[in-house]
């Protein structure tokens, strides 16, 4: 799920002053926002009218989006999420501006990740070998 920059607004990020974690070193690509902005699009919902995706090509539908937690673990708890036809789940958001975040925070290996049903990126980075 990708964020366009052109929807960036000042007004989203009054409550973005503070992240729970310390930005990722640079991956290999220049992105045009911090993700304490990403945060900040996602608590207000304004420009994420969807529809979204999964990576593996299944409809998501957000239906809250949780609450922003703004200190150690996911960025947002209590969310619920549908994928395809599926139930609604309740779990955690996690936000990311790239998606190799995930492994170079060490979510992968916290068990205050375990909840999380939905990884939220930016950018999805580019693939081995491919050049841009």
């Amino acid at each position: 799920m990708c964020l366009l920059a052109s929807c960036l607004d000042d007004e989203l990020l009054p409550a973005a002053a503070v992240l729970a974690e310390p930005p990722a070193p640079v991956l290999g690509e220049a992105l045009p926002l911090q993700e304490k902005t990403l945060a900040a699009i996602w608590n207000a919902q304004r420009p994420l009218q969807g529809p979204f995706w999964t990576t593996a090509h299944e409809p998501v539908a957000i239906i809250y989006r949780g609450h922003w937690a703004g200190g150690a673990g996911p960025d947002f708890r209590g969310a619920i999420v549908a994928f395809g036809d599926n139930r609604p789940q309740r779990g955690d958001i996690e936000l990311h501006l790239r998606a190799a975040d995930w492994y170079a925070h060490g979510h992968h290996t916290d068990p205050a990740y375990n909840n999380v049903l939905l990884h939220v990126v930016y950018s999805l980075g580019r693939a081995r070998g491919v050049t841009p």
